[in-house]
């Protein structure tokens, strides 16, 4: 299984560059290499699970927290809004 802790809060106007490569060096960098590590194992057996545990920032965007977003959707949020729903046809 798959998880870690998240990247600093930060608003989305105060991120760096710095910070985004830091953000994938803590959170995507060490799940890339333990799965490395493991495939090999688990094809010699064929078989094997990976499991990853992620945020809900990835689904929708959380406040102040920028850097746990940048997986999620890339719409502006004001976008988020669910259209009406249509009446269904028969």
């Amino acid at each position: 299984m798959l998880n870690g802790p998240g990247p600093r809060p930060a608003q989305a106007t105060d991120v760096t560059v710095a910070d985004v490569d830091s953000a994938l060096e803590a959170t995507v960098s060490p799940h890339i290499r333990l799965v490395s590590l493991a495939l090999p194992a688990m094809r010699a057996r064929d078989w094997g699970r990976v499991l990853a545990v992620g945020s809900s920032g990835v689904a929708v965007p959380l406040a102040n927290l920028a850097l746990s977003n940048l997986a999620g959707p890339r719409r502006p949020v004001a976008s988020r809004r669910r259209p009406p729903r249509s009446p269904r046809t028969a």
